[in-house]
């Protein structure tokens, strides 16, 4: 899988997952605003559409509930996701941003700006961000994991090895981080390390066929070229 389909993918898990904590702990990341019915109708529209990916009227509902309700740290974490969705990045970082001055150290506003930084290509405040949630979080997976995909970006491949073994020290049965390792150690030419990662792919059930390029890669001693971004 291409890292920035895994980025995707794990940043829309997050969105849903952050919507029902925002709801469950309003006096945690909303500062103890009241919201009228409007408003939470306005965010359940918002978060409908996002699961559609109809990010253009997402923003809308969002951006009115914001209307109503000035500085709703639910609506502007939604609203940036839906923002980075139409490719509006300054957009997106700056709601962002404004929920961070309020709640600096929320979890997945700091890993969803450390994402989109390095969807824009703005990989030293990716790397920036991403050490300060490993100072945060020391013992989340996904941080180490995040770290690691802008350390691979930047081709500092030794450094993005390690990171992916701490995501796999701490989660060890998940197969996106076995993959990107074993797409590092292609990088780095340590074929015979990226075999073995291969081998213990299929035996968590994957199908051979579906890693059959890299399995001639590493026959073959090929190193992958740098992807270009789109």
């Amino acid at each position: 899988m291409k890292d920035y389909l895994i980025k995707n993918i794990l940043t829309f898990v997050l969105v849903i997952v952050s919507f029902s904590c925002l709801g469950q702990n309003a006096d945690t990341l909303s500062v103890s605003q009241q919201v009228d019915e409007a408003v939470e109708s306005m965010l359940k529209n918002g978060q409908a559409c996002l699961m559609n990916n109809e990010w253009s009227m997402a923003r809308k509902h969002f951006s009115e509930a914001l209307e109503k309700s000035p500085g709703n740290l639910t609506a502007l974490f939604f609203r940036a996701f839906a923002d980075e969705q139409l490719g509006k990045f300054n957009f997106a970082r700056a709601d962002y941003e404004q929920i961070l001055k309020v709640v600096p150290t929320h979890f997945e506003t700091r890993l969803c700006l450390l994402l989109l930084n390095q969807r824009d290509s703005h990989l030293t405040e990716a790397f920036d961000q991403a050490n300060q949630l490993v100072v945060l979080y020391p013992d989340s997976a996904s941080v180490y994991f995040a770290r690691a995909g802008v350390e691979k970006e930047m081709e500092m491949y030794e450094l993005a090895e390690g990171d992916y073994l701490k995501a796999l020290d701490i989660d060890k049965n998940n197969n996106d981080y076995l993959l990107a390792l074993m797409e590092t150690r292609l990088h780095m030419a340590k074929f015979d390390l990226a075999y073995a990662d291969l081998e213990a792919l299929i035996k968590r059930g994957l199908a051979r066929a579906s890693l059959q390029n890299y399995f001639d890669m590493c026959s073959k001693r090929i190193v992958p070229k740098k992807q270009k971004r789109e």
